[in-house]
């Protein structure tokens, strides 16, 4: 492993393991190292992880490159993501303008229904990498009660949220707090920092962040407003999205920008 792969600067630092970048045979990748000792569950979140990238081919998730196990770590090798995250993207901008936001989310909903056509659950794309927080999670997540495809339709829609104003939907700093909080009004759009926000995306977050999971429109299904879609036609069409040739432009300039959009866990 340590032959073959000269690991760099670390990415991601956790309890568990890190993410660091290496220069290897094919270039830089990202190498994932998971501690057997420290993660629960390890050997299950490493094969999981594994066998669900060996399925996946998507423009917007990393591609599985190779994997290791040693006595003490797995070793996960994917391809590089070196545009950086999409947090500091919004910490330089503060927040993104709807068309900008609409860009990444296009790329993000093309992803999200690839993994639920494939029968995987992202489960919370969490907003720092892209990869819970109960800040991004869904409440039935924080909850433990059972969840489905709709849990990811929602952390989409905290996602869209944070790209528009700068800041999460929840004002609570812990689960029991944001479960409380969710049993009330949950969402709220401050007229300061919304003024310039239209009706449409408003309206198209509200029907992504439902505290009913049945409620919430899936990746495949297309309202007659056009709130969810898969496909970049489709989201043209919606008013949220200004379609003008300067628009889809840009879209296309994007992918190279934010290429690739999901990594797991």
């Amino acid at each position: 492993m340590r032959a073959k792969y000269q690991f760099g600067k670390t990415h991601s630092d956790r309890t568990d393991g890190t993410i660091c970048e290496a220069d290897g045979p094919s270039g830089l990748v990202a190498i994932k190292t998971i501690v057997k000792k420290k993660a629960f569950s390890a050997e299950k979140e490493a094969s999981s992880e594994i066998n669900a990238l060996r399925r996946l081919n998507h423009t917007h998730i990393i591609q599985l490159i190779d994997w290791f196990e040693s006595k003490d770590n797995y070793y996960i090798v994917t391809q590089n993501t070196d545009g950086g995250s999409l947090f500091d993207r919004v910490i330089d901008f503060t927040k993104l303008r709807e068309r900008e936001a609409t860009v990444i989310i296009l790329q993000v909903l093309s992803a999200v229904a690839y993994l639920h056509s494939n029968s995987i659950i992202h489960r919370d794309e969490l907003f720092y990498d892209f990869v819970g927080s109960f800040g991004y999670a869904a409440p039935e997540v924080v909850q433990k009660v059972g969840h489905g495809r709709a849990a990811d339709i929602w952390s989409v829609g905290v996602v869209i949220y944070v790209l528009l104003c700068g800041y999460t939907p929840n004002r609570s700093t812990n689960i029991q707090d944001f479960l409380e909080e969710c049993t009330q009004e949950y969402l709220v759009f401050h007229e300061k920092f919304w003024k310039n926000v239209g009706q449409d995306a408003k309206d198209f977050i509200s029907s992504l962040m439902n505290l009913a999971p049945g409620k919430r429109p899936t990746c495949q299904q297309t309202s007659d407003n056009g709130l969810i879609y898969s496909s970049k036609k489709n989201a043209l069409a919606h008013p949220w999205i200004d379609s003008r040739p300067s628009a889809a432009a840009k879209m296309n300039t994007a992918e190279q920008q934010f290429l690739p959009l999901l990594p797991f866990k």
